[in-house]
């Protein structure tokens, strides 16, 4: 697993990657014409070769950020403790199998106990090579490398995208050729023997070279002349054309380097095909066997292929052939797939052929607008702020736009956007640019003047009603990027991180030069609108049902839906301001009920004194005083009112007990230990 230190590492200082290191900047610095097209231009109209590199700066980029490096090593350190796992299990395997055969010889166990122990070993086996394979499927997932290279510098593939067995020729990794190019074996002087056998018998017979030619042999070996005795040519002579011709036919070997500048590996002149695929097992078998074993990267692919052999075959048998070669399988007819998808009946998205792709994306464009304004409205999520709503939707689908009210605002700044003014708004932007970005030779300005005046128009259109539609949806019903959390409601730092985000989207969108652009935008709009709370999938809370949606009440307090007729007491009509459901409905604060308080009077002490001459008259325990006495229960002690602690107020209605009398009764209470003293 990844350490809390790397992964903080990482999120702080992006893992060692510096500006240069950026797959995007360097796009930018690299090919700056993609940008360029890309301002104006929609993706799809790109070449090939720019397409290409657009998605490869994406995936690198991807590649850079932190939480994906560390998904991805925490994968690879799950595989590579599998691994070490594996080989621990084996090499136990193989102690415990060691120590059956010990016991058999010394005796300890016999031939039936040691046949059933190699069953269990060898089912053990069995499943370590399931689980290797389940771990080498994982690993190909997380990365992508080549099974190898052979003689040319070609490079096997077997990916998890698409089946097949693909082999790549590219000159950046085939190097320079060779001095003198690769040294080839003259295939006459086998006769058909081969090569591995023909050279282990000369090694064999080259210590008895004056016995050689007298040695029989199953093969006739022809004796070379030496090159002391050979005949060299004269000064003046040159050599036959037929021998020139013969040298250069036993080197250049098919694949392999000549030395010259018609090298089938190192050479780019000529036609080469760059990315080929294998469509046959029989041909995968004679590749194997074709490779040769003393080569570096030919030993070490053939080993792999040999290994993977049945997963490649299986891949092989997957390969979508006439995709990749219509000539290949002409007769096949294509298999229709039992999913119903209408998004992939017609690529051309039911246009005729031949249809400009800026039409077709504004079309799309457009209807995309006029679905997502619907489904706010018809949700309640939100409302236009226009004059006429359904004038703005009909000029939207006439292939125009009715802005229907006097001025659009957006970003912090207050820019807006009148009815009937210009729409260009190159000179505002260009003097937002960051002075530290790198820029091309054609700036943001020139672009656009470069761009007919009908597309800017169109944009800017189109990019205003996507602006409205932001602005009529409700900021409670808006959620991250273009909103806040939905768990930090009230925090005053969410509501500005959200506003200032909002801002940042609308002036981007108001700079936008191309329809993809506007794709974008609508696209993070789209994903930052909580649909869950929209009116169109609420359910009644007490009847459980989703119809009759114009009779449908949320609540603003838990966004539950109730159905007007199912409420109690039934509402006939919408109610003003905010609606809370029973359950969220503020509690109303019922003021107390103060109690009556007796307040003592003159009269009330007049009453008193009356009753005290009810009491008994004697001398007070305390003040030893006469007067009228109130008598203890137990000890018929007598007390003053006003002797008593506390102080008496009234006659008691019950018994009564003085002070001394009580703390006696207290004690008595009181536990005792077992040699009688109290705790």
């Amino acid at each position: 697993r990844c350490g809390e230190s790397s992964s903080k590492w990482r999120y702080q200082q992006r893992g060692g990657y510096s500006s240069l290191d950026d797959p995007g900047l360097m796009l930018r610095l690299s090919q700056p014409h993609i940008l360029e097209s890309l301002s104006q231009t929609p993706f799809c109209d790109l070449s090939i070769a720019d397409k290409l590199a657009i998605l490869s700066c994406l995936v690198s980029q991807i590649l850079t950020f932190s939480a994906v490096r560390d998904v991805i090593d925490e994968r690879m350190e799950k595989i590579k403790q599998g691994k070490i796992e594996l080989r621990s299990v084996h090499a136990n395997d193989k102690k415990r199998e060691q120590e059956a055969y010990q016991k058999v010889k010394d005796g300890e166990w016999t031939l039936e106990q040691l046949e059933k122990e190699k069953e269990l070993l060898l089912r053990r086996k069995q499943d370590q090579g399931r689980r290797l394979k389940e771990l080498n499927e994982e690993n190909q997932n997380n990365q992508v490398l080549p099974l190898g290279q052979d003689r040319a510098y070609r490079r096997f593939w077997l990916f998890t995208a698409i089946p097949g067995l693909f082999v790549e020729h590219d000159d950046r990794h085939a190097g320079t050729c060779l001095p003198k190019g690769t040294p080839a074996l003259d295939l006459g002087l086998l006769n058909g023997e081969d090569p591995v056998v023909y050279m282990k018998r000369l090694f064999e017979q080259g210590s008895n070279k004056e016995n050689l030619l007298k040695t029989p042999t199953k093969t006739p070996i022809t004796p070379t002349k030496t090159p002391s005795k050979a005949k060299t040519p004269t000064k003046g002579s040159s050599p036959s054309k037929a021998v020139v011709a013969a040298a250069e036919e036993k080197v250049r070997r098919p694949l392999t380097c000549w030395a010259d500048a018609a090298c089938p590996v190192h050479s780019d002149q000529g036609q080469r095909v760059c990315w080929a695929f294998y469509q046959d097992e029989a041909v995968v078998d004679v590749l194997i066997s074709k490779l040769n074993k003393r080569g570096v990267r030919e030993h070490a692919l053939q080993a792999i292929l040999e290994d993977d052999r049945e997963r490649i075959v299986q891949s092989i048998t997957k390969c979508p052939i006439s995709w990749l070669n219509a000539n290949q399988c002409p007769t096949l007819e294509t298999r229709k797939s039992s999913r119903n998808n209408p998004r992939y009946d017609n690529a051309n998205l039911n246009f005729p052929p031949g249809t400009p792709s800026e039409e077709i994306l504004e079309s799309v464009l457009r209807d995309l607008i006029l679905e997502t304004e619907e489904k706010i409205n018809d949700g309640c999520l939100g409302s236009l702020k226009v004059h006429d709503r359904k004038a703005w939707r009909e000029a939207l689908a006439n292939n125009s736009y009715d802005q229907q009210c006097e001025k659009v605002v957006w970003g912090g700044n207050g820019r807006n956007n009148s009815q009937g003014e210009s729409n260009d708004v190159a000179g505002e932007e260009e003097g937002q640019s960051r002075p530290s970005t790198p820029s091309s030779e054609a700036s943001f300005r020139d672009l656009q003047l470069d761009a007919s005046v009908e597309q800017r128009t169109k944009v800017r259109e189109l990019a205003s009603a996507i602006l409205q539609l932001e602005q009529s949806i409700d900021n409670k019903y808006l959620k991250r990027p273009l909103g806040k959390e939905e768990k930090k409601e009230n925090n005053e730092k969410g509501l500005k991180a959200a506003q200032v985000a909002r801002e940042r989207w609308e002036a981007s969108l108001m700079a936008s030069t191309s329809l993809s652009q506007l794709f974008l935008h609508i696209s993070t709009l789209d994903s930052s609108i909580t649909w869950a709370r929209s009116i169109q999938k609420a359910s009644c809370r007490l009847c459980r049902r989703r119809g009759d949606p114009e009779k449908m009440l949320l609540c603003d307090g838990c966004n539950k839906g109730h159905h007007m007729y199912c409420l109690k007491p039934k509402l006939t009509s919408v109610p003003q301001g905010n609606w809370y459901c029973p359950k969220c409905k503020p509690r109303e604060k019922v003021s107390p009920v103060k109690k009556s308080r007796r307040i003592f009077t003159e009269e009330s002490d007049e009453e008193e004194e009356d009753l005290s001459k009810n009491l008994p008259v004697g001398q007070c325990k305390v003040c030893r005083a006469k007067g009228p006495l109130i008598i203890c229960e137990s000890c018929e002690s007598g007390y003053h009112f006003d002797c008593i602690v506390p102080v008496l107020r009234k006659i008691p209605t019950g018994n009564w007990y003085c002070q001394k009398c009580r703390r006696g009764s207290a004690a008595a209470a009181a536990p005792t230990t077992k040699k009688g003293y109290r705790q």
